[in-house]
């Protein structure tokens, strides 16, 4: 919102809200998008019908080792896992598996019980599920209060 305001699209931060929802509602955010992927050389029916992807073979949750809070999340370490997984090229002539990754994660401030899952994992290949499953559960750290959340907005410039 900050920064429709910013931008002088709208004279208030209300103001904003309302024109990223009315934006939202109306559809032509979703066709700007659109207009943003085909400009890059994306194949816009896939926004349409998503499902075009290929889904992975399987799909495993990540359970929560103890009840409490979700306190951090390190992001690096999913996207290492996730990159484990296929998501990524680790030796030259690899071909990225574009249906692996993670769905569902739990965010930081969010009640859980032991076994809840915190994400879950779309993968293809059993053998490199360990090793990237190693990084999914570091990235979370669990505490038994709730975290106090940081401000949206650290500080205004102009």
């Amino acid at each position: 919102m900050e920064i429709v305001r910013l931008a002088g699209v709208a004279g208030s931060t209300l103001s904003a809200k309302q024109t990223v929802q009315r934006h939202l509602t109306d559809g032509s955010a979703l066709e700007k998008f659109k207009e943003l992927v085909k400009a890059q050389g994306g194949d816009t029916s896939y926004i349409d019908n998503p499902d075009k992807f290929t889904a992975a073979k399987h799909i495993r949750k990540l359970p929560a080792p103890k009840r409490g809070y979700v306190h951090t999340i390190n992001a690096a370490m999913i996207a290492r896992g996730v990159h484990l997984l296929g998501a990524g090229i680790e030796k030259h002539g690899e071909k990225v598996d574009y249906s692996v990754g993670v769905s569902e994660i739990k965010k930081v401030g969010t009640q859980v019980k032991q076994g809840e899952p915190l994400m879950m994992i779309h993968y293809n290949d059993e053998s490199k599920l360990e090793t990237a499953l190693n990084y999914f559960k570091d990235a979370y750290r669990l505490a038994p209060k709730r975290p106090t959340p940081p401000p949206l907005v650290v500080e205004r410039v102009a």
